[in-house]
């Protein structure tokens, strides 16, 4: 998982101190529970869709299910 806020700043580039609900979004990224998509961008002025809100519930109830990161790149997007 990333370890520090520099690198969760590398990790996902459309998310900067200034956006709506930063913090939230950098904890639940390094929790493997949100990983953007293939190119690391998160999107965040974009509504979630069902299958988006069903990935992310899962993996809140899963925690197997999570994702692990390598210096910003998840294994799947979502």
């Amino acid at each position: 998982y990333i370890k520090s806020l520099e690198e969760m700043r590398q990790a996902i580039p459309d998310v900067d101190e200034g956006t709506r609900n930063a913090d939230a979004i950098y904890l639940l990224y390094s929790a493997g529970i949100l990983t953007g998509d293939a190119s690391g961008a998160f999107h965040p002025d974009q509504t979630v869709t069902r299958a988006e809100t069903a990935a992310i519930l899962n993996r809140l109830a899963l925690p197997a299910s999570r994702k692990a990161f390598t210096l910003g790149t998840s294994s799947q997007g979502i």
